[in-house]
């Protein structure tokens, strides 16, 4: 499945704050999401890397929005205005650094819910070990050169390292750093937000526990169950793909130029 991004809906607000950590259900999530507040969603990976993403504001935006929380004052009110303005015209947002800026959506938007969704520990552990390495393949920075948007995962990669350590005081590295985020995070939630607002949900539960959350019907469709991890595994191929593919055409270029520049000679 390609991985599309969502163009805002004119009138649309953010009325669910997605708090889940990644490889919890995200994408589920925000498509169920979408369905029942009628709306599209800003799943942060998706919206930057996805297809037909038409700018790298996205990406620049989440750079610049991961490592706000320790700016001064007027710096990350700048940030922040910046983050505000490109979730307009969408109902909930998640993935990070979005799930790491709970407190700051809270002031944006009072009034939405904090909706955390979950996944057994051990289970998501191993799972989030596997992205961490995915989304940061040692040769993107030269993969991804020619690629818009995806060009700027290293960077992108060193902000939410730093948003992660910012507000659990680890880099993800392995089993032992991975739990302290997992167990760190659930915690920091519970301490910043009201116990009124926060709901913890699995996407395995189906529409009830989310409709009742949202004080919504339940719809007369099935609940989207999308593959979070075969789905980023497809991406990354097929924009890697992309990416040598453009090394490919732009070293026959300059061999092509070579060559005739030879022959002038």
């Amino acid at each position: 499945m390609t991985i599309p991004h969502l163009r805002p809906k004119p009138g649309c607000q953010i009325k669910v704050i997605g708090a889940g950590l990644p490889r919890t259900g995200t994408n589920s999530f925000c498509a169920a999401v979408g369905i029942l507040l009628e709306g599209p969603t800003y799943h942060a990976g998706a919206q930057y890397g996805g297809a037909g993403c038409p700018s790298e504001e996205h990406i620049l935006t989440m750079i610049d929005a991961a490592r706000c929380v320790d700016k001064p004052p007027a710096q990350k009110q700048k940030s922040l205005a910046r983050l505000y303005n490109i979730l307009d015209g969408y109902v909930a947002t998640n993935d990070p650094p979005l799930t790491l800026l709970v407190p700051e959506l809270m002031q944006m938007y009072p009034d939405a819910k904090v909706i955390c969704t979950v996944r057994e520990r051990d289970s998501w552990v191993k799972s989030f070990l596997m992205i961490v390495k995915t989304a940061q393949p040692t040769l993107a920075g030269f993969i991804f050169f020619w690629v818009p948007s995806m060009r700027y995962l290293p960077r992108l990669s060193k902000a939410l390292t730093h948003i992660f350590y910012e507000r659990f005081g680890v880099v993800v590295r392995d089993t032992e750093t991975a739990i302290t985020v997992y167990d760190g995070h659930h915690a920091w939630l519970q301490e910043i937000v009201p116990k009124e607002k926060l709901v913890y949900y699995n996407v395995k539960d189906g529409w009830e526990p989310l409709c009742r959350a949202l004080d919504v019907p339940v719809p007369d469709v099935p609940f989207p169950r999308l593959n979070d991890s075969k789905d980023l595994e497809d991406h990354f191929k097929k924009v890697a793909m992309t990416g040598l593919m453009r090394w490919a055409m732009v070293l026959a270029g300059i061999v092509g130029v070579g060559s005739v520049l030879y022959m002038l000679m």
